[in-house]
C-alpha cells in the first residue's frame, strides 16, 4: 500500500471551539435544554471552567469561559488559550494522536513557527497563532506525568566532590535539542519548581539536564539540604565553571543520553541569577555551547562586595550568608576571593558578554529585589545581539518558592519557559 501523506503530521477533527461568553454555566444549560447537548464533566484540578458542551454522541464541542468580572478573575485567565481573545472567540482546536502531537511540535521548530506550551494535567497542548491572529491549539490526550523518561547520574568532578544530574525527555526516538540547566546561589536542582521545568521542556521536544554543582553544599544522598557546609564554604566560580563543563562532556559524548534521542550538536545552557553569569561564561569559553538564555542574572561576579565586607572577610578568613529559609549560617570562606582574584579574565563576565558570538536571550523581572532589573540592560548593552525579555511584574524566582507543591509552573515562569523555549526554537539548526 502506497502511502498518501504528504505532510508530517494528520489531525484527527477539530476537538473544540471555545468562546469567552457572559456566563458559561447559564449558556451551557442553554445548548442542553434547547439543544439536546452534553455537558462534559473534568477533573476537579481544572476549576469550574471552561464547560465543555457537545452534541449527543459527539467528540467534537463548545468550550465556554465566562468574561472576567473583576481583576482577579482576569489575572486568572492568563493562560495562552485566552491570551489573543478579542471578543467572543477566544481560540479553535485541533486534536490530534500522541505521535502526531510531537511530530507537529519537531515540524513547526524546523520551520521556525514560535507556539507556547500548555500543561491541561489529563491533556497536553500547544498554541500558535495564524497570520489573522487568531489563536490555534492543537491538544493530544497526554498525561503529564506520562511517558517521560527521568534518570539520574552521578558524575566524577574535578575538584573531589560528585556531581549530581538529572536528565529527562520524552522517549520519541527522534534525536532532541539539549538544555542544561545551572542553579544559582543557595539554590540546588530539585529547588522549588525546577523538577517541574524538565517536564516542562521535555514536553516541548528538548532533553532536559539540571544538576546539582559539586560544591553547592548538598551531597548525592540528601540533594535538597545544605548537609555540607564546609564544601559550600569553599566553593568557588572556578569550580562551578568546571562543573558545567564535565556535565557538557557528559551529554556531549553521549555518556549519559541514547545516541538516538540526543541532538548533542546542539546543547544550549540556562542559568538562574549567579548561574547566568556561570552559563555566559562558559558559553564564551566553550564551542559547543550554541545558545544561552539567562534568568535574573547577575551582570557582574564581586560587585556586591564593598570595601568594609571586604576588609572583614579577609580579617576573618570566613563570613556567614544566613539562609532565612532553613536558619541556617552558611559559610564563605577568603580563599573564593583569592580564586577569584588568581584569574579574573576567566570570571569577567562583561567581557564574555561583549565577545559572545551565539544567540543569546536576557530575561528579567521588573520588580526583583534580589538581582535589580538594572543587570539585564548593562549585560545587553554588552552585546547588543543579545535578546532581551522584561517580564513586568516579575521577581527574582517568577513566583517560584520552595517548596512548591502545584504540578502546574507559576504563572510568570510559564512566560519564561515559553520565551526561552521560542528563542531556542529559532536559533537551532535542527
Amino acid at each position: 500500500m502506497i502511502s498518501t501523506k504528504t505532510h508530517p503530521f494528520t489531525i484527527n477533527q477539530i476537538d473544540h471551539i471555545a468562546l469567552q461568553v457572559q456566563n458559561a454555566a447559564s449558556l451551557a444549560a442553554w445548548y442542553k435544554q434547547y439543544l439536546g447537548f452534553e455537558i462534559t464533566t473534568y477533573p476537579a484540578t481544572w476549576g469550574h471552567e471552561p464547560i465543555i458542551v457537545t452534541p449527543p454522541g459527539q467528540k467534537s464541542g463548545l468550550a465556554l469561559f465566562s468574561k472576567p468580572s473583576t481583576a482577579a478573575d482576569e489575572h486568572l485567565q492568563h493562560n495562552d488559550y485566552l491570551a489573543n481573545t478579542s471578543g467572543k472567540l477566544a481560540h479553535f482546536a485541533f486534536n490530534l494522536s500522541v505521535p502526531d502531537f510531537y511530530a507537529a511540535q519537531n515540524w513547526f521548530k524546523i520551520k521556525k513557527l514560535p507556539f507556547t506550551y500548555q500543561d491541561h494535567q489529563h491533556l497536553q497542548s500547544i498554541y500558535l497563532t495564524d497570520p489573522d491572529q487568531n489563536c490555534v491549539e492543537l491538544t493530544a490526550s497526554i498525561p503529564f506525568n506520562g511517558p517521560f523518561v527521568t534518570n539520574t547520574h552521578l558524575l566524577p568532578g574535578l575538584h573531589g566532590k560528585p556531581i549530581l544530574a538529572d536528565i529527562c525527555y520524552l522517549p520519541t526516538q527522534q534525536p532532541k535539542p539539549i538544555i542544561i540547566f545551572a542553579h544559582g546561589f543557595k539554590g540546588f536542582k530539585d529547588w522549588g519548581h525546577f523538577s517541574l521545568l524538565s517536564q516542562y521542556f521535555a514536553a516541548l521536544g528538548f532533553v532536559f539536564v539540571k544538576f546539582n554543582f559539586s560544591h553547592n553544599g548538598t551531597t548525592p544522598e540528601q540533594p535538597t539540604e545544605f548537609a555540607d557546609l564546609e564544601a559550600f564554604g569553599h566553593n568557588n566560580f572556578g569550580i562551578e565553571l568546571d562543573d558545567l563543563g564535565e556535565v557538557i562532556n557528559a551529554v556531549a559524548l553521549s555518556k549519559i543520553l541514547p545516541v538516538n534521542e540526543a541532538q548533542t550538536h546542539n546543547i544550549m545552557l540556562i542559568g538562574h541569577s549567579r548561574g547566568g553569569g556561570t552559563v555566559l561564561l562558559k558559553a564564551h569559553e566553550d564551542p559547543r555551547v550554541k545558545a544561552v538564555a539567562t534568568w535574573a542574572s547577575v551582570a557582574k561576579y564581586g560587585e556586591f562586595w564593598d570595601e568594609e565586607t571586604m576588609e572583614k572577610w579577609r580579617q576573618d578568613g570566613v563570613m556567614y550568608i544566613y539562609n532565612a529559609r532553613t536558619k541556617q549560617n552558611m559559610p564563605m570562606y577568603w580563599s573564593l576571593y583569592e580564586a577569584f582574584y588568581a584569574n579574573p579574565t576567566r570570571y569577567d563576565i562583561p567581557m564574555a558578554a561583549a565577545n559572545l558570538q551565539i544567540p543569546a536571550l536576557i530575561i528579567h523581572g521588573q520588580a526583583d529585589t534580589t538581582v535589580e532589573v538594572s543587570a539585564a540592560y548593562r549585560l545587553q548593552q554588552q552585546n547588543k545581539l543579545f535578546e532581551l525579555f522584561i517580564l513586568p511584574n516579575g521577581d527574582h524566582t517568577f513566583e517560584g518558592k520552595h517548596p512548591w507543591e502545584s504540578i502546574i509552573l507559576p504563572h510568570q515562569m510559564a512566560q519564561v519557559v515559553n520565551q526561552t523555549a521560542a528563542f531556542f526554537y529559532k536559533t537551532l539548526s535542527f
